[in-house]
Order: structure tokens, then sequence, then C-alpha cells
């Protein structure tokens, strides 16, 4: 488990990059314009109405959060192996927090209190998680990228047999978290709203 630890300086990067990118996606809204607001308002309203009225393929929704989700830390662990990889690996990253910052001030701006509360819900506890293994995930394959790198400029050798067999072993762990995710959010989270269309 050793190996799989984090040194401080890297966790403060990490924790920096990542509000950067929730406060740039919360505040983006502000600069949009109306036309693509509307369109962000509409893309909401139509999830929230169809997930509280039942209106939701299952296996449809299943499958889109699966090629999403999958599809992105696949191409995480792909570019890893590359030795300009890190730079790309980041930018995805900050681009799925900042993606997740602008949707929750959309339910906000939109639903006002209940916005929060669907924010809550909407946030807790699958997308929290998904953040959360994304983001182990990318440091991993940036620090791997970066070594990569290094042994290249430095012409020197690295022990990729065990270097690849720890990121296969992360990249499994991921996997089945993000799989187990997408199940709560297509079969358990439509319930929740349900729930809370009913109360408030």
């Amino acid at each position: 488990m050793d190996k799989y630890r984090l040194s401080k300086k890297v966790k403060y990067v990490s924790i920096i990059i990542s509000l950067i990118a929730l406060i740039s996606g919360s505040l983006f809204i502000n600069v949009l314009k109306e036309a693509d607001i509307n369109s962000l308002n509409s893309s909401i309203k139509t999830f929230i109405e169809n997930t509280i009225n039942g209106n939701v393929n299952y296996l449809s929704s299943l499958n889109s959060q699966l090629l999403i989700n999958l599809g992105h830390i696949i191409v995480i662990w792909i570019l890893s192996l590359s030795i300009i990889g890190f730079p790309i690996i980041i930018f995805l990253y900050f681009l799925k927090v900042f993606s997740f910052g602008l949707t929750i001030s959309g339910l906000i701006k939109m639903y006002s209190f209940k916005g929060i509360i669907y924010s809550f819900f909407y946030v807790f506890p699958h997308n929290i998680i998904n953040i959360i293994l994304i983001l182990y995930l990318s440091i991993f394959m940036v620090l791997y990228s970066i070594k990569i790198f290094i042994s290249f400029y430095k012409k020197k050798t690295i022990n990729y047999k065990e270097t690849l067999s720890l990121n296969k072993h992360l990249f499994l762990v991921v996997l089945l978290g993000i799989i187990l995710t997408s199940l709560y959010n297509t079969y358990i989270m439509p319930y929740i709203f349900k729930i809370l269309s009913k109360i408030m």
C-alpha cells in the first residue's frame, strides 16, 4: 500500500487544481451567453423531470454512464504511456471537475433552494467517489508519464514491468468503483429524486 501513497506536495497541488477547476466551473455560468444558459437549463430540466417522472431508459442510461466514465479513465491510462501525456491528463481532470462545478451551479441557479438540495444528492456519494477515483488515477498516471519523460530525456532505464503492474492494479480498482457508481447513478438516484420531489 505504501506504493500508492502520495507525498504532501502532490496532495496539495491536486487539491489546488481541483478547487480551481470547481470554482471556475461554478462561476463560468455567469459569463455564458443567454443561448448557452438556456441550453444548459433545458438539459438540466429534462434530466430532473425525466428522473422524477420515471421516464428513464435504465439500460441506455447505464450504457451512457459507463461509456463516458470508462472512456475517460481508459484515455487517461493510454495517455500515461506517452512521454507527453501528463499535461493532457491534467487538462482532462480539470475539465471533468469544471463540468461538475458548472452543473452544480446550473442546478442552484435554476431551482434556487431546491437546487441546493438537488445538488447535494446529485453530488453525494457517487459523483464525489468518481472525482476521487479519477483524481487518484490521474495523479499516478501523470507521475508515470513524467517518469517516462525523465527516463527518456536522461536516457535511463526504468522497471516498466513493475510500474505497469502497479498501474494495472490501480486501474482495476478505479474501474470497479466507476461501475458501482454508475449503477448507483442509474438505478438508485432516480428514486431519491422522486422522494425529494414529493417532499418539496
